[in-house]
């Protein structure tokens, strides 16, 4: 389900910042209201979690997001929609910070991967969140 596809894309990105930057402390980056399962990620995989804050939105705080970004950071975590309140973070801005930065993008779409592409067509202008934002490297999806 969603936990599993959350699980083994933060065990992939750990295992390729160990293989392709030789990072053995890997940490990734996610709103405060991300998933529990990247924290449970973090506790599986040993990698460290950093938790960016919210902006008045309640979409992540890209400034926070920037700062929490070091040398080991394996990547960062965007939601569309996001578990807590709905709020689709911006991806469009986060791949831009994460091409710049070399980490990947991990957008979280298990509670909203069946909804959102058709948002558009229900009247709903959102902004792209999948793969046709360069810098998105991995999605989850699950039907719940």
């Amino acid at each position: 389900g969603g936990t599993e596809s959350i699980l083994m894309a933060m065990k992939a990105y750990r295992d390729w910042g160990k293989a392709e930057k030789g990072i053995m402390d890997a940490n990734i980056v996610v709103c405060n209201t991300a998933h529990a399962a990247f924290d449970k990620a973090g506790k599986y995989f040993n990698i460290q979690v950093r938790h960016a804050r919210t902006n008045s939105e309640m979409a992540i705080d890209l400034k926070h997001l920037n700062r929490l970004i070091d040398n080991n950071t394996v990547a960062i975590v965007g939601s569309a929609c996001q578990y807590a309140h709905g709020t689709v973070d911006p991806i469009e801005n986060m791949a831009e910070i994460a091409l710049r930065r070399k980490v990947g993008l991990h957008v979280d779409c298990c509670l909203g991967g069946f909804l959102v592409p058709f948002m558009d067509k229900a009247g709903f202008k959102l902004p792209p969140f999948d793969f046709r934002v360069n810098g998105v490297t991995s999605i989850s999806c699950d039907p719940h």
